[in-house]
């Protein structure tokens, strides 16, 4: 006798490790969670991950890949290569080699596509090398002055390599925030950390969500 491999849809989507059971289930019962293009709301509904195309707003789930890493770095100024022992992860967005601060790396293709294609909010620090100009505007952002030389900037439009043609005089740029990962304190500038359980739950329901 063949063994069924079809599992409840709820167990399915905690199987893949995108979704706390609180959320699954919510996503479930709006209709969000779809199985060979149509919505199924049933929790218990039996589906069979290795034949059946689960997505979740277009995005594909599948608990059965490689195991998927999360990494945040601390990219210090003047380091191109991330550290060795992360090197087989892609960045959801690099940053410039004199630039600094967070990265968040990751072997999931699926969410490195999503952040690609969605308008995610990051936040910098920016050291000029003069004072800004008293009515200096930022197509595709917003900023504070936080400092003489420095603005706290914040964009889900601008890319990082764009940071530096729309900012006139730019000395470097230190990334602190991709929502809603916001770099810790404690992670000094050359360090890198998985993920908390909490930090990879809230970014992949946030980036998922957009």
């Amino acid at each position: 006798m063949k063994h069924s491999t079809r599992k409840p849809l709820l167990q399915v989507l905690l199987d893949s490790g995108y979704f706390s059971r609180r959320k699954a289930y919510a996503y479930i019962k709006r209709g969000h969670i779809k199985i060979n293009g149509r919505p199924v709301r049933d929790p218990g509904a039996l589906v069979d991950p290795f034949t059946s195309s689960i997505t979740f707003k277009g995005y594909r789930i599948n608990p059965y890949v490689r195991r998927r890493e999360y990494v945040m770095y601390n990219k210090p100024a003047g380091e191109f290569f991330v550290p060795r022992q992360i090197m087989h992860l892609l960045p959801l967005e690099p940053l410039e080699k004199e630039d600094m601060g967070l990265m968040i790396l990751t072997n999931d293709p699926e969410l490195l596509r999503k952040f690609r294609e969605s308008h995610i909010k990051r936040t910098y620090i920016v050291k000029l090398f003069r004072p800004p100009a008293d009515r200096l505007r930022i197509e595709g952002a917003r900023y504070t002055t936080i400092g003489k030389n420095l603005l706290r900037l914040t964009t889900a439009r601008l890319k990082f390599h764009q940071l530096r043609e729309k900012i006139p005089g730019v000395v470097n740029v230190k990334r602190i925030e991709i929502e809603p990962i916001v770099l810790p304190d404690d992670l000094r500038e050359g360090m890198y950390r998985a993920l908390t359980e909490d930090e990879r739950l809230a970014l992949v329901d946030y980036i998922l969500s957009r």
